[in-house]
């Protein structure tokens, strides 16, 4: 508190404490989080450079993805906006939109792919690099309920005489 008051005037704002912390505001999280579901790699890259050039530490930014696709997470399976751990209560609507723009297999490979990098970055001295490739793999997934809903479809249509032909064996080269 003390040190939020050596930089502010006299009123200590939500921004104050995000320039303190290191984190970046709801706002900015919610469209770096809806790049990355548009599969807007590029802005993902951008977004994370112009963060990271006003002060964001990387690994609170990695750390803050994690937090709200968490709550994500909890909004899939039926939570309702008082179990939100790390996203405010009225980003609720927007929180269960970006649910079922993802699915929750997607979303639990995007908690994976945040935890392996938030594992990583603390151990090597490249943090930058590590949030970057976890970027850009977040903004490049599949649609994995998609993937699965076709996989489980059931093989309408395919009968014995459009199935591909079967290959006929070998003939034997004559002696």
């Amino acid at each position: 508190l003390e040190h939020l008051l050596s930089f502010s005037d006299s009123t200590i704002t939500v921004a104050d404490v995000h320039l303190a912390l290191g984190t970046i505001g709801n706002d900015r999280l919610t469209e770096i989080a809806g790049q990355i579901i548009a599969n807007q790699t590029a802005a993902v890259l951008e977004a994370f450079d112009q963060a990271c050039r006003e002060g964001i530490d990387s690994n609170q930014l990695i750390e803050q993805l994690l937090g709200y696709f968490r709550d994500v997470m909890a909004a899939i399976v039926g939570c309702d906006a008082s179990l939100m751990r790390h996203s405010d209560k009225d980003q609720f609507d927007g929180i269960l939109a970006h649910g079922g723009q993802l699915g929750l297999e997607s979303t639990i490979a995007m908690l994976e792919i945040l935890t392996e990098a938030m594992g990583k970055m603390s151990a090597s001295p490249h943090v930058r690099t590590i949030a970057e490739t976890a970027l850009v793999r977040l903004s490049s997934l599949e649609k994995l309920d998609s993937l699965e809903s076709w996989l489980k479809r059931p093989a309408s249509g395919l009968t014995q005489e459009s199935a591909p032909p079967t290959p006929a064996p070998p003939t034997p080269a004559p002696p």
